[in-house]
């Protein structure tokens, strides 16, 4: 096995997750028919962005498949594993990612996010959304300072789980002994 500095100091690193500072697609960014306008968020596996379908003149989010401590864009554009030894984990993340984007395409439900299309680009995959004003859930609950009521995460879960076809789960309270 040869001996790679750039091995080396990845190593060193890879304990911290950490996302390449400015990677993310900048506004005016075309991708197929759509324009980047803005970022929106950052998470684990992914970043979405706030973008102009000029086909039918509309806001989407898109999400971008970039798991931060697994890959990195490319100067040219394209994302893939930071390191060789990345390949099989990157594959298999892009995969999961596609599959989400189809079975979430393959539901109609007012409780389930509509994927309008999606698909695989510049080593990564792409999925197109509508887009949505308002605050986050985290932030709600952030502003919220105390945990929701049992009622309210019920109010929330119940629908996502009829639109799974999942039954629902009598109100009943769980004691701990």
């Amino acid at each position: 096995m040869q001996d790679d500095p750039r091995e080396r100091a990845e190593q060193r690193t890879l304990l911290m997750p950490r996302r390449d500072q400015g990677s993310e697609l900048r506004p005016g960014h075309a991708l197929q028919e759509f324009v980047v306008e803005k970022l929106l968020g950052v998470g684990g596996y992914s970043c979405v962005y706030r973008a102009r379908d000029t086909r039918l003149d509309r806001n989407v989010a898109i999400k971008e498949y970039r798991p931060a401590t697994l890959a990195a864009r490319a100067p040219d554009g394209r994302v893939g594993p930071r390191l060789p030894r990345f390949q099989a984990f990157y594959d298999k993340g892009l995969q999961g990612f596609l599959n989400e984007a189809r079975l979430l395409g393959s539901f109609d439900h007012p409780s389930l996010v509509k994927v309008y299309r999606f698909w695989a680009e510049n080593g990564t995959a792409y999925m197109v959304m509508p887009h949505y004003e308002g605050i986050t859930l985290k932030r709600w609950l952030q502003d919220l300072g105390a945990p929701p009521s049992e009622r309210w995460l019920r109010d929330l879960a119940d629908p996502l789980m009829a639109a799974l076809g999942a039954p629902q789960v009598p109100a009943r309270r769980a004691t701990f002994e």
